[in-house]
């Protein structure tokens, strides 16, 4: 091989690489746009629909025995979403179909919170406003049981 040859190829390869960069970029506006137009005129799927399932109960001191906790239920719905986001009002509504309650009179905002602190455990990440996809490489049943079990 000679600089020649080596210089041909790497330009193909940039060429390359701008083309998957481009087409990167238009798939994530697609992504990005069907979500959106989905929170604002599409059906808010339901539990049985996205396959969810209530395996897990509630352990922590907020969750009355045999029943769910927000924090849990939450983990729960981001992660039954295989990677898709959802806004915490999304959220919410999955969350309630699980059967879990709050008496707060900002849900959607408790639901928000909980959703930061699994950011700062490295469990999720903010997409936009409100907004939350599961990243977490942990077993579905480990983040939350770990947690409920350190509580006193």
């Amino acid at each position: 091989m000679d600089e020649a040859i080596v210089r041909e190829h790497l330009a193909e390869i940039r060429k390359a690489l701008a083309g998957n960069e481009e087409e990167h970029e238009v798939l994530m506006n697609l992504l990005k746009g069907y979500e959106g137009w989905l929170r604002l005129h599409g059906e808010t799927p339901s539990a049985l629909q996205l396959g969810f399932s209530v395996n897990g109960e509630g352990k922590g001191k907020t969750a009355p025995k045999g029943k769910l906790s927000l924090r849990r239920a939450v983990i729960q719905v981001l992660q039954d979403a295989r990677g898709m986001s959802l806004h915490a009002s999304e959220m919410w509504r999955l969350v309630q179909a699980l059967g879990v309650q709050t008496s707060s009179p900002n849900p959607v905002g408790v639901v928000d919170f909980t959703a930061h602190s699994l950011k700062r455990q490295g469990l999720v990440e903010k997409t936009a406003p409100r907004t939350w996809r599961w990243t977490s490489l942990e077993p579905r049943s480990e983040p939350g049981e770990r947690n409920a079990d350190t509580q006193s």
